[in-house]
């Protein structure tokens, strides 16, 4: 049996690259949204007793993506006997910072900062070892409207840190004035992926990772780790 996908609004190309992978297609359904906010989702093929995942990244606008995201399992809900798991794959910059630092035996340190508002921050201080004539590599799970960052890299420079600073992060929200924001900066690069469909040009230089395999390769090892008998909806 394989697992079948189904595709949200926000990122398609990354649910159509996951099928793919898997050797399929995302499942067939139409997905219109009424004028009064109401998404009806009609699944145009069976999946009963199948595997299902679903690929609906809740970025921009969060609030209307989560919505769908509930929406289409509610829709399938009928079709599986049993276990609906979201799983959100964010455990702090902390803990990516100390990743990071494994692999590449460097040193770390941490940016503590206060939140003005919605579109700023102010640095507060730098925890750790000296960063003075240094390359720093900011990283973060996800950038919204590039506050954080530049609050880092501000604070990195002003103490010292070599300039050219590369920031990597899961999720390029990049909301508001992000894009702005981070050409003004002295960066060398900024790495993030595509969980995140985004179409419009960026103004610095930027890698974008492709996660569709990683994310292949996990659906099929829980597809293959699932109780006979027992189908999965995974979103």
């Amino acid at each position: 049996m394989t697992p079948m996908v189904l595709a949200g609004s926000s990122n398609v190309p990354l649910a159509t690259a996951i099928a793919a992978r898997l050797g399929t297609r995302p499942i067939a359904r139409g997905l219109d949204r009424y004028p009064d906010a109401e998404l009806p989702v009609v699944l145009r093929e069976s999946v009963r007793d199948q595997d299902i995942f679903i690929v609906e990244p809740t970025g921009p606008p969060a609030d209307q993506q989560l919505m769908e995201l509930l929406f289409l399992a509610d829709a399938v809900r009928p079709a599986v006997s049993e276990s609906t798991v979201v799983v959100a794959p964010d455990t702090g910059a902390v803990r990516i910072a100390e990743h990071y630092q494994r692999m590449l035996g460097c040193p770390m340190v941490v940016v503590r900062k206060s939140r003005l508002d919605r579109q700023g921050a102010s640095l507060q201080g730098i925890v750790g070892d000296d960063v003075s004539g240094r390359t720093p590599i900011v990283v973060d799970d996800m950038i919204a409207t590039g506050a954080t960052v530049e609050a880092a890299v501000n604070g990195l420079l002003a103490a010292g840190c070599r300039p050219g600073v590369t920031v990597v992060a899961t999720h390029a929200l990049f909301v508001d004035s992000a894009i702005k924001r981070l050409h003004s900066l002295p960066l060398k690069q900024i790495v993030v992926t595509n969980t995140v469909d985004r179409r419009s040009p960026l103004l610095f230089p930027a890698r974008v990772v492709d996660v569709a395999g990683l994310l292949a390769d996990t659906i099929a090892r829980l597809h293959r780790s699932a109780l006979p008998g027992r189908s999965l909806l995974r979103a």
